[in-house]
């Protein structure tokens, strides 16, 4: 028994010194978390030391303190420390095993969970842990232990450590938490005494002036952080120095000499200056208080100082006194009016006038003097309700704006005046007096006026600008200036623009940031953004395509203007439109050139051999049948290409007798299993229609488009009807006759105009009428439109008639015997292999010989080798040089050389060539024997 109470006083020896070693852990306030683990792990070791040497009772069963540790950890350290004291000692009780396994696994936890709870409590409440509240709390855990052990191990075996638990750990218990707790209120009174040091210490810091403390050598012992920027350096670095470590010279000296009376004599120094310059080389002038420190026994152990910058301060005070002089000698060289007018009780009881106001008014201050009512007598009478007013207004003590008014001077003369008044009043508040300035400002009201009357004339241009919205912005974006234009283009009246903002009215949204910063920008740098189209908003919402073009405008004493014109991009946008659809156009009969031309010399090959063996045939054989049928089919062909020709030619390349009627029925066949296929087609046709002089092909494509206008006016199964007849006066008409949707009145006045068109876009140039109209104009022919809306349009061609003698008789058929015999050297110069072989065929078979070359260059080639023809038919169309750049070579190298000038379009250009060159023949393509025969033997002498 004795031996186990001295294990038992061992392991209370533990507690003992557990306790001194927390404290030290308690000390180091950096280790914060750290600290709670380092005390769990301390006691859950002092725990395992504990039972290293622990009091047996019975097999398994040992006593050793360790509800102490735990519920003492739990209950000063908190549920980090508790917990894992209390999981350290749970850990190794349970690998220590025996009999008491049991208790320890009910016995720990709870010990663990009551510390921490009182851990709670005590922090909670707030309370000092005094003795008998920790012996209180050990009894209660020791208590709840018993029962724990009582239910684990029955009573017979806990009745043993009925007594050491409840008296011994108890008191244990009591003596270690009071070691604990008493260091606690230690520690809690350094920490608040560091807090406070702290606070104290960020309050001189943040003190705008100089704070430091020196002991009596003069070195530093506290400095502030105003101290340390002067000095530049760290606090650290300036502590245990003295003055000399950071000023020289006169400062220094200053510096001792102000401190010596506050550590020799203990005064209070109060220097009103000191000058010191910071760690850059900067001056700056401090005031400074200087107070002595005393120890317990009264004597002086060192000072401590403020010093104030009041740098500024003197800076301040002398930019005033300069300000001060300047405005003395200002206002002794003023020439403006100045008067001073003293009030008592809200009346004025002197005027006194300066030198000025005879400068201003003609009058001097002695006749100001004689006549108290001059000021207003010389008001001019449309001023002076107001000026009684504003008089009235500054005795009451009312601030107010400087009055503009008129005065007639002493000797007649009517000037502006501007009278600018400053009140004076004591510290109640009471009007003392007020000081006026006059200052004649007639000049600057004529400025103004004219001014005015220029903005008046340069608005009224604005607004009679009709093809441009002339637009004007405050530099934040508010409308200004809204002229007429703007108002048609956009939809807004000039009321309901001119104070919204820009960006609000006709800007889109999704460029509404954009143009923001490019305005920005704009008044940033003066330079206004390029002129670019913009599409814009109206305000139905539609959107509008316009030029735009900024300018800003910027007038002296007035805020810049930024110039906005606008310019309606509307026609021009459908004009590229058309002028594009009218290229694709061109670009179409281009194509149809081009195919018409290979297809000439395609149908040439072709009808030249038919014609020469229909020709050769027995009459009524199978063999001249059959080229009869190739040659009509040759016809035909020839037909189709010519319109194709006609499609693509722009002038009037070739005038000669035409009717009207084979025009129009060739025109019909040409179009009736396409466009006038969905329509039914009515012709009343004269059968003694004169002929007319023109361009089959030109007039071909005026058929064509009026018959294609009238079938898309009409729905399907509408009737078109063609008509000739003839007129008085040797004239005939062509009428196209629809039953469409007929054109109203409005459309009917422009149906004329290039580029107009009521059809969709892409459907529809709007060049189809005014090409006709120009050329039947070329015809000297006229043209007359009739429609009525929904009952259809007819278009009246009339033309001159000509002499029906002009027409070509028809040429007899060529017979074999008919074939001439006469020999001619032939030069064929054609780059297409096709005419090539039909015209060697035809021209062997009319007893010629041939000398074939395929270019123009060729040709010149043989004539240089010596080639003498007879005759050259020569190629219009050719690679290189062609038949063009050809033919004024041949008729350089061979001039009396008879030439026949071949082509598919018999357009101006070969015209030309025919008349600017002697002995030169057109022969159209596609050409039959019968032509090639006759032209070849005009070239035969008679």
């Amino acid at each position: 028994m004795i031996s186990n109470l001295v294990e038992l006083m061992n392991n209370l020896a533990i507690l003992v010194a557990l306790s001194l070693v927390s404290g030290f852990i308690r000390q180091r306030r950096d280790l914060k978390v750290w600290g709670n683990i380092l005390q769990g792990v301390l006691f859950g070791g002092a725990a395992i030391l504990g039972m290293l040497r622990p009091v047996a009772w019975g097999p398994g069963l040992i006593m050793d303190g360790r509800s102490v540790m735990i519920s003492l950890c739990g209950l000063f350290f908190g549920p980090i420390a508790g917990t894992l004291a209390g999981g350290i000692t749970l850990l190794y009780r349970v690998f220590l095993g025996g009999q008491g396994v049991a208790l320890t696994l009910w016995g720990i936890p709870t010990q663990v969970i009551m510390g921490i709870g009182f851990y709670y409590w005590w922090t909670h409440k707030g309370k000092p842990l005094t003795a008998l509240r920790l012996y209180g709390f050990s009894v209660a855990i020791h208590l709840v232990f018993i029962s724990i052990m009582v239910a684990v191990l029955g009573f017979e075996t806990s009745r043993r450590f009925l007594i050491p638990v409840l008296v011994a750990y108890p008191l244990v218990a009591l003596l270690i938490g009071k070691i604990l707790s008493t260091q606690e209120v230690g520690f809690r009174a350094v920490e608040s005494l560091r807090n406070n040091e702290k606070r104290l210490d960020d309050i001189l810091n943040s003190v705008d002036a100089l704070i430091y403390i020196k002991d009596v050598q003069g070195r530093y012992t506290y400095v502030n952080r105003k101290v340390c920027e002067l000095f530049g350096h760290t606090a650290h670095n300036i502590i245990g120095k003295r003055d000399d470590a950071f000023f020289s010279g006169g400062s220094l000296a200053e510096i001792v000499q102000s401190d010596r009376p506050v550590i020799e004599q203990g005064e209070t120094i109060a220097r009103e200056e000191i000058d010191l310059s910071d760690a850059d080389g900067r001056l700056h002038t401090f005031w400074s208080v200087k107070i002595p420190l005393k120890d317990a026994s009264g004597a002086v152990c060192g000072l401590c100082g403020t010093s104030t910058d009041i740098t500024d301060r003197k800076v301040t005070e002398a930019a005033l006194r300069d300000s001060e002089e300047r405005y003395r000698r200002i206002t002794e060289g003023l020439t403006d009016y100045q008067y001073r007018v003293r009030v008592e009780h809200g009346q004025a009881m002197e005027t006194t006038h300066g030198p000025g106001c005879e400068t201003i008014t003609g009058y001097s201050a002695q006749d100001f003097a004689d006549n108290s009512y001059l000021w207003f007598t010389m008001i001019a009478p449309e001023d002076r309700d107001q000026a009684r007013v504003l008089a009235a207004q500054r005795l009451n003590g009312q601030d107010s704006d400087p009055f503009e008014h008129r005065i007639y001077r002493k000797d007649g003369a009517l000037r502006w005046v501007s009278d600018t008044c400053i009140l004076h009043r004591d510290g109640e508040g009471n009007l003392l007096a007020y000081d006026g300035v006059v200052e004649d400002i007639t000049e600057r009201k004529a400025s103004e006026e004219a001014l005015r009357q220029s903005e008046e004339r340069f608005h009224g241009l604005l607004q009679s600008v009709d093809f441009a919205a002339v637009k004007s912005y405050a530099p934040d974006g508010t409308t200004l200036f809204w002229n007429k234009a703007s108002e048609r283009l956009f939809g807004y009246s000039a009321e309901e623009a001119v104070g919204r903002s820009l960006l609000d009215l006709i800007i889109p949204k999704e460029m509404q940031a954009d143009v923001k910063q490019a305005m920005q920008k704009m008044w940033e740098t003066g330079q206004p953004t390029p002129a670019s189209e913009l599409s814009l908003v109206r305000k139905d919402g539609s959107r509008i395509a316009v030029y735009s073009s900024h300018a800003i405008v910027r007038v002296p004493g007035r805020e810049p203007e930024m110039f906005c014109m606008d310019i309606d991009l509307t026609d021009r946008k459908r004009l590229e439109a058309q002028l594009h659809q009218s290229q694709k156009m061109e670009s179409l009969g281009i194509l149809a050139g081009g195919v018409a031309h290979d297809m000439n010399n395609v149908l040439a090959a072709v009808l030249g051999l038919a014609s020469l063996h229909l020709d050769i045939q027995p009459p009524e054989s199978s063999a001249r049948r059959a080229f009869a049928t190739i040659t009509k089919a040759c016809d035909r062909g020839v037909s189709l290409i010519q319109s194709l020709l006609g499609f693509a030619r722009k002038g009037l390349a070739e005038e000669k007798a035409l009717d009207m009627n084979t025009l129009i029925q060739d025109e019909v066949r040409l179009l009736e299993r396409t466009t006038l296929a969905r329509v039914r087609l009515e012709m009343d046709l004269a059968a003694d229609l004169r002929p007319i002089q023109g361009d089959a092909s030109a007039l071909t494509h005026v058929l064509m488009n009026l018959c294609v206008n009238a079938v898309d006016a009409m729905a399907v199964n509408g009737t078109l009807t063609l008509r000739t007849r003839n007129l008085d006066d040797d004239w005939i008409e062509v009428q196209v006759e629809d039953n469409g949707c007929g054109m109203s009145k409005d459309v009917l006045e422009k149906a004329l105009n290039p580029f107009f068109t009521t059809k969709e876009p892409g459907k529809g140039t709007g060049l189809g009428l005014s090409i006709a109209h120009s050329t039947i104009a070329a015809h000297h022919g006229r043209m007359e439109i009739q429609s009525e809306l929904g009952r259809g349009t007819t278009i009246s061609l009339r033309f001159p008639a000509c002499d029906p003698a002009t027409f070509e008789a028809e040429v007899a058929p060529l017979h074999r015997g008919e074939i001439s015999q006469a020999s001619l050297r032939v030069l064929l110069v054609d780059d297409d292999e096709l005419i090539q072989g039909s015209m060697q065929a035809i021209l062997e078979t009319l007893g010629h010989t041939v000398e074939i070359a395929p270019s123009g260059e060729a040709a010149l080639a043989k004539l240089e080798e010596g080639l003498e023809p007879d005759v050259v038919i020569l190629d219009m169309n050719m690679p290189g040089l062609g038949g063009a750049g050809t033919l004024p070579c041949l008729r350089r190298a061979r001039p009396a050389l008879p030439v026949l000038l071949a082509t598919g379009r018999a357009d101006q250009t070969a015209l030309d060539l025919v008349a600017a060159h002697a002995m030169v023949t057109l022969m159209p393509k596609p050409f039959g024997i019968r032509e090639l025969q006759r032209n070849l033997e005009s070239l035969q002498p008679r």
